[in-house]
């Protein structure tokens, strides 16, 4: 536990979520600010940020319902100890946010931003709000109206009901029903034969994307073991395409199996722009399976291209330490 009650796993979470956002992989990032939020309900401004950030992650990820709900936790956090106008984010974000919630929210929603009228009256000719009709609640008539004496909806001059028969007198039979045979089928006519209920399908073999959002969650639970089960039955499959290689081994690096992850890397062909954070991954993994020299090579292609935190000077420092 780290001081203040937060548990280290919200803090690592809320870094890599910061992390992934940065590096614009938003679906992830909006999962791990998500999760992380939860973990900060006693740090109001912490779990703002949080919050900020996922809502304009879903935004952009084309996800209105998950940004709006975001930016209503923010409001009820602004109820409770207002942050949203002295918290640092960067200003084009904090106009993106903005944006969004005169865009999602409804006037008196937005009033915990700060939104004027004029603002947001600007937002719904640029984006218009669809409402939706409220389902009536109200009793079906013709089945709760009352039936018999007293009807209101009964025609004029109908007759009431006759009074009950007493007792003493006694209720004469009643008339015979009327025949209802069916009609015989008439002569040369074809019958329908009813047709047979499909056979069951079997469940579609689950797609490798599919597989590796399942090893994600996993971790996002909290369930290393599980998500290293996944990653590594996907690691004896053959090779496939890059971009879901590049997940395999970046999960498999996530869960601390750096000898499996070392594999996958071997497998992801060529580290392109855009993806020099995988340098830092792979060197890590390489190092842990000491494998020094191309460790220190990873690390050098990844490091004009990253943030230096406290965990990537740890292991450029070994990893030069380890190749002198």
């Amino acid at each position: 536990m780290l001081a203040g009650g937060v548990d280290e796993f919200y803090e690592r979470l809320y870094a890599r979520g910061i992390a992934d956002f940065r590096t614009a992989d938003y679906q992830l990032a909006y999962t791990e600010l998500h999760k992380a939020a939860f973990g900060f309900v006693e740090e109001i401004e912490k779990f703002e940020t949080a919050e900020v950030y996922a809502a304009i992650a879903a935004n952009r990820l084309g996800h209105p319902g998950e940004a709006r709900d975001a930016l209503l936790r923010i409001a009820a956090a602004e109820d409770v100890q207002p942050h949203m106008r002295s918290m640092t984010i960067p200003d084009d974000l904090r106009a993106e946010l903005l944006r969004t919630a005169a865009t999602l929210l409804t006037k008196k929603e937005a009033a915990a931003f700060g939104i004027s009228e004029e603002m947001q009256d600007a937002a719904a000719k640029e984006h218009p709000r669809v409402e939706v009709p409220t389902p009536s609640v109200g009793p079906n008539v013709a089945e709760t109206a009352p039936r018999g004496a007293g009807d209101a909806n009964a025609p004029d001059g109908a007759p009431e009901d006759p009074p009950a028969a007493s007792s003493s007198t006694p209720a004469a039979d009643p008339p015979p029903a009327a025949s209802r045979e069916e009609p015989a089928a008439q002569p040369g006519t074809r019958q329908t034969i009813a047709p047979m209920v499909p056979p069951t399908q079997q469940t579609a073999k689950k797609t490798i994307d599919q597989r590796l959002d399942e090893a994600q969650q996993a971790i996002v639970d909290g369930d290393p073991d599980s998500a290293r089960s996944i990653y590594n039955a996907l690691l004896r499959e053959p090779q496939f395409p890059h971009a879901p290689a590049m997940r395999l081994a970046e999960g498999l690096y996530r869960v601390r199996d750096f000898a499996g992850a070392s594999r996958a890397f071997q497998g992801v062909g060529e580290i392109g722009k855009g993806e020099e954070r995988y340098h830092y991954y792979y060197a890590v993994a390489l190092f842990e399976t000491h494998h020094y020299r191309d460790a220190c090579r990873e690390i050098d292609l990844a490091l004009p291209f990253i943030e230096v935190t406290e965990d990537v000077a740890g292991y450029r420092e070994k990893i030069y330490k380890a190749t002198k």
